[in-house]
């Protein structure tokens, strides 16, 4: 699965608060923008390429491959098909 995701680094706002050590940090907030917003986009691929499927694989292997309808009686839905798409 391909997954794309593009921050804005101009949308992401830093505020530091502190002593005067941390406002000598906060002057070098553009280079922590660049760094965060790349530890953000980590995370969001890591959730949709690992996260997600394992919890769907566990739903569906929990589930036995059957969904029911819940507005039909008796249906289901078949989730293990054997053709390949």
């Amino acid at each position: 699965m391909d997954v794309n995701t593009k921050i804005d680094r101009f949308d992401i706002d830093l505020k530091l608060w502190g002593d005067a050590l941390v406002e000598v940090a906060s002057a070098l907030e553009f280079f922590y923008v660049g760094i965060v917003t790349n530890e953000i986009e980590k995370q969001i691929e890591n959730a949709l390429k690992v996260t997600l499927p394992s919890i769907v694989d566990g739903m569906i292997e929990k589930s036995e491959g059957v969904l029911p309808i819940p507005i039909v009686p008796n249906w289901m839905v078949n989730l293990e098909s054997e053709t390949k798409y």
